[in-house]
């Protein structure tokens, strides 16, 4: 590459092979972590875990899979196997889970013992074929150098895709469960670790709506299916009309390759950062949190986020996790200000309190709250003072809140 492309050109590579294992190293070590976090440490250690427990695992899992997979790799590359081996060997070794699976989440009649079973069938097939392979085509040698070889991994790999879900499917059909999925959409709101606004699914029309969701999960059939077919089918199909290779037609490959990555860049870097940009916008100071909160949603349709206590009006009267917003206008000129008569308990100091629109700068006001305000329109009321006041006292400012 050195002399090729230069000093430059040797830099690119070895930057783009650098970002490639890092950024695989580390979807590999927040995979582990997370299950060890959620499907061991909330599962079975601690199952009322809160959130910063929840990270703190998550963070100890990152370190302690981190330094596991250094000594591996370290104890691989002494022994001369690469990581090409490695990553072809991983089809062998977890292919055989990918249909099992599958079927489990997708399929109701697929069954403990048929996905079980699937799983290590197709890893028993995949290692007798893969061996098999190796010593037909070497005279009975079977070693690291001819279990890497091309045909002996492709053996080893078709056998764990294709025997796992024909025994998985066999065993089912056997035996199916018929799995009720309701029961499943009821048990995963005990996982939740806490309480958000995006943590259980909405029946109404909005982003985190289950029609949403359906639309989403539609189109990622669709989008999914369709690339799987191109890649896994089409594309390596191209390259059978020209054995070898003529300069055109690899001309050709290498432009649709380049078009490829660029529409992949922009889908997998420009785009998020662009959807991202208001929150990246918190990060940096340029909003704060309640402004996003209010363009998102949280104070739409009028109705506050939910607290411990009630926004507005009669406690009574309304629930305390449903209320209307409102803003609090300071008391005109004229009007008698705290000490110029009696303040009976209950009430609650002049002002209007006048329901918020649903959107711009709405106000969520409780005991002990800072509230957003529109600077120079409207100010909070004191902090700590009653949230509420007899319909019928003498000189009550009105209230909206609740049926009231």
């Amino acid at each position: 590459v050195g002399e090729k492309g230069g000093q430059g050109g040797a830099f690119l590579v070895v930057l783009q092979l650098f970002l490639a294992v890092t950024s695989t190293a580390n979807s590999e070590q927040l995979a582990v972590a997370s299950l060890f976090a959620y499907d061991v440490y909330k599962r079975y250690i601690n199952p009322n875990a809160s959130a910063s427990q929840i990270i703190f695992v998550s963070r100890v899992g990152v370190l302690t899979w981190g330094i596991i997979s250094g000594i591996i790799s370290v104890i691989l590359f002494e022994i001369g196997i690469g990581l090409g081996w490695v990553y072809m060997a991983m089809g062998n070794f977890i292919g055989c889970a990918v249909m099992p699976i599958t079927f489990a989440l997708t399929w109701k009649d697929c069954s403990a013992a048929g996905a079980i079973g699937g799983a290590v069938g197709g890893l028993i097939a995949a290692m007798i074929g893969w061996m098999v392979a190796a010593s037909a085509l070497n005279d009975g040698v079977v070693d690291k150098d001819t279990l890497g070889q091309d045909y002996p991994m492709l053996s080893g790999n078709l056998l764990s895709l294709c025997i796992s879900p024909i025994i998985a499917v066999g065993i089912s059909l056997a035996a199916p469960q018929n799995f009720d999925w309701n029961i499943l959409a009821e048990q995963t709101g005990t996982y939740i670790v806490e309480a958000d606004r995006h943590a259980e699914l909405k029946e109404d029309d909005s982003e985190d709506g289950k029609a949403a969701m359906d639309k989403a999960y539609a189109f990622s059939l669709k989008a999914g299916g369709g690339l799987s077919v191109l890649l896994i089918i089409i594309w390596p199909l191209l390259t059978l009309p020209q054995d070898p290779f003529s300069k055109s037609y690899f001309g050709w490959w290498v432009t649709v390759a380049f078009i490829w990555g660029i529409v992949a860049a922009f889908c997998t870097i420009i785009y998020p950062l662009y959807e991202m940009r208001v929150y990246i916008g918190v990060v940096l100071g340029i909003y704060s949190k309640d402004e996003v909160d209010s363009v998102r949603g949280v104070f739409r349709d009028q109705v506050a986020a939910p607290t411990q206590e009630a926004k507005l009006g009669n406690v009574e009267s309304a629930p305390a996790t449903q209320m209307p917003q409102g803003m609090y206008l300071p008391p005109a000129p004229t009007m008698p200000m705290p000490g110029q008569f009696p303040m009976q308990p209950g009430m609650q100091p002049p002002g209007f309190y006048m329901p918020a629109p649903s959107y711009g700068q709405p106000v969520t006001m409780a005991p002990g709250m800072s509230p957003v305000t529109m600077p120079g329109l409207m100010t909070a009321p004191p902090a700590g003072f009653p949230a509420t006041m007899p319909a019928t006292m003498p000189g009550a400012p009105p209230v909206f809140g609740g049926n009231v």
